[in-house]
């Protein structure tokens, strides 16, 4: 039996609302023998987690595909998709074996770096160009979105006030990026627009222009305050008339 899987980033981790599937084969023997899983939001460039390479191989003990406790016929499928779920992370350097207590920097640039991915290959990606053979999830995934899309905005403009053009590299699995929020949100405003209802529609090209408008008027306010500003003079204050 094949079963397929939509997991979706959990809250407060770099995966939060991302798009995940995983492809599930039921061998014969099942309870007996585990199921063999396959990662599918898959982007050569990124290592979503160090349990999940870039072929889709999914290193799991429960799996029998890494070590450590193995699988028993008293599993099921939902032991295996808490496990998967529970890699889905704040800090998922810390899977790596040896990182299991980083606290330094390396582990916080490599969530930063799954962050940025996760909007870019599962969401972004995965809404314009879902995996072959997860098809039936379209509406499912486009519902969620649109009920989200809120979120997404405000999140990614977060982002980019905070990241936007930097340089963001990873020794461990040798990753880098240049963080593009801007065009990432760009392309789901687009995206958005052909698929939600027009009496639905929320008008985020005027949101976007008011934004604008309000930057504008900030830098004319500081360009003013710079031209009123006058040198403090040299002599006392009392010198001068009233």
């Amino acid at each position: 039996m094949n079963i397929k899987v939509l997991i979706i980033g959990p809250e407060d981790t770099p995966y939060e609302k991302g798009f995940f599937f995983f492809d599930f084969i039921m061998p014969d023997n099942y309870p007996f023998a585990p199921p063999k899983v396959k990662f599918c939001t898959l982007d050569p460039n990124v290592r979503f987690n160090p349990n999940l390479y870039v072929d889709g191989k999914v290193c799991l003990s429960i799996i029998n595909t890494w070590s450590g406790p193995s699988w028993t016929s008293a599993q099921t499928l939902s032991s295996v998709l808490l496990s998967i779920q529970s890699i889905l992370n704040e800090f998922p350097l810390r899977n790596e074996p040896g990182f299991e207590n980083e606290k330094d920097e390396r582990c916080q640039i490599y969530s930063d770096i799954i962050k940025h991915e996760t909007f870019r290959v599962a969401v972004k990606n995965v809404l314009n160009n879902i995996p072959v053979t997860f098809e039936t999830f379209v509406p499912i995934v486009n519902d969620y979105f649109m009920n989200n899309i809120s979120w997404y905005m405000a999140k990614l403009e977060e982002l980019s006030s905070k990241f936007e053009k930097k340089i963001l590299y990873s020794p461990i699995y040798s990753m880098k990026l240049v963080c593009n929020y801007k065009n990432i949100r760009k392309e789901l405003v687009t995206y958005y627009t052909n698929i939600c209802p027009k009496d639905k529609l929320l008008d985020f090209k005027s949101i976007d222009q008011n934004i604008e408008e309000l930057e504008k008027n900030e830098s004319v306010e500081n360009k003013e305050i710079k031209k009123k500003k006058v040198r403090t003079p040299s002599k006392l204050a009392k010198k001068y008339p009233e």
